[in-house]
């Protein structure tokens, strides 16, 4: 079974059942529903973020207690926020061009 994602051209997201209630009907023609398969990690440009995240803080010290390991997670996503070309190589590979 396939899980519908409609996405404007604004580029919200949103799922198929809040469209086929009303809530889109307005904005037709900027939706495009993309049909995914109902696990596929390589259509999801979070995952790209996750292992990139992961590797990033394989190569950091391992944190001593939860504040320490929240502490590195946030300063690396705020020097991603600072680095946008390294976040649109997210939405390169063509299985999640669909989504930039």
């Amino acid at each position: 079974m396939a899980v519908g994602a409609a996405l404007s051209r604004s580029g919200t997201l949103g799922s198929c059942r809040s469209f086929r209630r009303g809530g889109g009907d307005h904005h037709a023609d900027q939706i495009k529903l993309v049909y995914l398969p109902p696990y596929a990690p390589e259509h999801n440009p979070d995952e790209f973020l996750n292992n990139n995240l992961k590797q990033a803080m394989a190569r950091r010290r391992t944190p001593r207690d939860k504040a320490a390991l929240k502490s590195s997670l946030t300063a690396y996503m705020h020097s991603l926020q600072r680095c946008p070309a390294k976040v649109r190589t997210f939405f390169q590979t063509p299985t999640v061009r669909y989504a930039a």
